[in-house]
């Protein structure tokens, strides 16, 4: 079996998603990702959700941090000032045209 479907549905918010798992490769988790994402209502509770759970919760926390943006279309100023900061000038070059292509927010 390459994958399994499995349909993840928040109890909080209603919203639903196709996962598609493969449990020999330790997939699983990612499907709690999703559901992190499912059962928040902004980008920050995403992410917060999502470290919570623990495991590789640093690559689980920007998967899902990206399905938040991606949805919500809005990162808070304090986070993104934040990122901003620790970044250096060739990275920020390549978030700026990111974001001026694609008409990212925050």
């Amino acid at each position: 079996m390459l994958c399994r479907i499995t349909i993840a549905t928040s109890i909080s918010s209603g919203r639903e998603a196709a996962i598609c798992l493969n449990p020999r490769r330790g997939e699983a988790r990612g499907g709690f990702t999703v559901v992190s994402f499912l059962d928040a209502v902004d980008y920050e509770t995403t992410v917060k959700k999502t470290i919570s759970l623990g495991g590789d919760a640093d690559t689980m926390a920007c998967i899902a941090g990206g399905i938040a943006q991606a949805f919500y279309k809005k990162i808070t100023a304090d986070i993104v000032l934040e990122a901003r900061e620790k970044l250096t000038k060739d990275l920020l070059v390549v978030v700026d045209q990111f974001n001026e292509k694609f008409k990212c927010r925050y």
